[in-house]
């Protein structure tokens, strides 16, 4: 079954994938549409994923500007850019399309339920993680660059490269455990 095909079945027989008002869906009392307000438990869980995410992203950051200092006789240019800040959230960002595909196709297959341990590990841990911001601002400082042709391709890298990720993401972790979810 196709992940679209999957996500519909899960909605089957709300209001939503219906198309009926809520008030005439047999059997069900009137609902609203919106959703409640989240938990505290559910956003202690975001909370908690957001400050690990974070800690990660950093630390990836100050880690990668360690190593990434030119020595001597370094020329700048020709992607120097992989070895600075641009360079850090690409992978960044790349590991966390990859990774948020395959929690994401886990929780679509069914193989993981928790609400609070998937708001843990997408929106805290992984939202925090990624960042389009910084992805934007690097795009536009090489814009302004001696380069500016490395902005089309740190940003085409980026875009292309996360949704392919993403969705290799997706198939692997709607396949863990024998399914047959594919994207």
């Amino acid at each position: 079954m196709e992940l679209g095909a999957l996500a519909a079945e899960q909605l089957k027989g709300s209001p939503e994938a219906t198309g009926e008002p809520a008030s005439t869906i047999a059997g069900t009392e009137p609902r609203s549409l919106h959703r409640p307000l989240p938990s505290l438990g559910e956003l202690l869980a975001v909370a908690a994923g957001g400050a690990l995410g974070t800690l990660l992203r950093a630390g990836g950051l100050l880690a990668g500007s360690a190593l990434g200092e030119p020595g001597p006789g370094f020329q700048p240019g020709g992607f120097s850019w992989l070895l600075g800040a641009p360079g850090i959230t690409l992978l960044e960002n790349w590991f966390g399309a990859l990774g948020l595909g395959a929690i994401s196709g886990l929780f679509l297959a069914r193989r993981l339920g928790s609400p609070r341990l998937r708001l843990f590990l997408t929106t805290g841990l992984l939202g925090s993680f990624t960042t389009f911001s910084a992805l934007a601002v690097d795009g536009v400082m090489l814009m302004g660059s001696a380069q500016p042709g490395d902005a089309v391709i740190y940003l085409v890298a980026s875009i292309v490269g996360g949704l392919g990720l993403a969705a290799l993401g997706l198939r692997i972790g709607s396949g863990w455990g024998g399914g047959e979810v594919q994207p």
